[in-house]
């Protein structure tokens, strides 16, 4: 209770620095960001805030390494079905990338994934940008998906 009266001070004045907090209050604070955008969220096993947009789950994956970086990450959109198939999906892959912003569409095992980063010594930078950032990772999951379709 204590960290999420944390997160509610830090968007309510709008600035902290990502290097004075420690990992459970960043976690706190962009479960109460998803929260506030009407979606549910949860800390998963691994430290990840995990939540739902439409039928997809996302996760913002926090780096213990780098309190100043941040991803979003869109798992598991394509399953990859053949070894004739992986190749459609590395130039799906490679198209959707160039011609999004921010966001990375890529092959994890055999399945495609999207992400997007920045780097913020302001979490609250990161909050801004919240909405824009799952903008243009679902463009590109469709830009993906419209190229496979070509094939």
């Amino acid at each position: 209770m204590k960290l999420l009266a944390i997160a509610l001070v830090w968007i309510s004045l709008g600035s902290l620095s990502a290097q004075n907090l420690d990992k459970e209050t960043l976690q706190q604070i962009f479960l109460a960001m998803v929260e506030k955008e009407d979606m549910e969220g949860h800390i998963d096993d691994d430290g990840d805030v995990v939540f739902k947009k439409g039928k997809f789950t996302y996760f913002i994956n926090l780096n213990p390494e780098d309190e100043t970086y941040f991803q979003v990450v869109l798992p598991n959109i394509w399953p990859i079905e053949s070894e004739f198939e992986r190749i459609s999906v590395l130039k799906a892959c490679d198209y959707a990338t160039a011609n999004t912003k921010v966001t990375k569409v890529y092959m994890v095992r055999d399945n495609v994934w999207v992400s997007a980063e920045i780097y913020s010594d302001d979490p609250g930078n990161f909050e801004r940008h919240f909405v824009r950032i799952l903008s243009s990772m679902e463009v590109a999951k469709d830009k993906f998906a419209a190229k496979m379709k070509e094939d």
